[in-house]
């Protein structure tokens, strides 16, 4: 409790894996030159103070999987923190049988359907799907940043997939790690070229 401090970064480019900081005043502090501190599948809580506490000009606080409070982070001015989760995608046909080859692409924007203007604020994420229907790895995608003149904004992703001329998309909030399926109705069947007259 009191000023003790969890963890305190002051090289750029940390990465902390399976981490419980919990129950310190400050239970992470990015101090200056800590850029780039990456805290991965872990748990943030219970500070009695601040669950993040970082310096002026601390570029790159990422939090990915991690159980937070963000209302208990203090962020030194030009700082941000940027709060991500896993996304996954899955691609099948109307048959629930999974579709390799389709192109998937997420997108960070502001509406949350199809009604309102998408507005993209972040690079898309693209993969292509393998036998298995899946993206190859899970993206981290972006919940939110944190500024010290912004609190908890929370956007959207567009998350769609196309093949063969087949497309369809849906939206979602995201708030934790989220597995997206997505159903290609009306998709082709394959096909295989034959020639005429067939020789063996």
């Amino acid at each position: 409790g009191g000023t003790t401090i969890g963890v305190q970064t002051t090289a750029a480019n940390t990465w902390l894996y399976n981490c419980k900081i919990t129950g310190f005043g400050y239970n992470l502090y990015p101090k200056t030159g800590a850029s780039d501190t990456l805290l991965i599948d872990s748990y943030l809580e219970s500070s009695t103070t601040n669950d993040i506490y970082t310096d002026a000009n601390i570029d790159g606080t990422t939090l990915i999987n991690t159980t937070h409070t963000p209302i208990k982070h203090s962020i030194g001015t030009g700082s941000n923190i940027t709060v991500q989760w896993y996304l996954d995608v899955l691609v099948q046909d109307g048959s629930g049988n999974a579709v390799q080859g389709a192109s998937v692409e997420a997108w960070n924007t502001t509406a949350n359907n199809q009604s309102v203007p998408d507005v993209v604020l972040t690079t898309t994420l693209t993969a292509t799907t393998g036998s298995n229907g899946k993206i190859p790895s899970k993206w981290n995608a972006t919940e939110y940043v944190l500024t010290p003149s912004n609190g908890n904004v929370t956007s959207y992703y567009l998350v769609n997939a196309t093949k063969l001329g087949t497309r369809t998309q849906t939206y979602i909030n995201l708030t934790t790690n989220t597995l997206v399926t997505l159903t290609l109705t009306d998709f082709p069947p394959n096909v295989t070229n034959l020639t005429w007259p067939y020789t063996n």
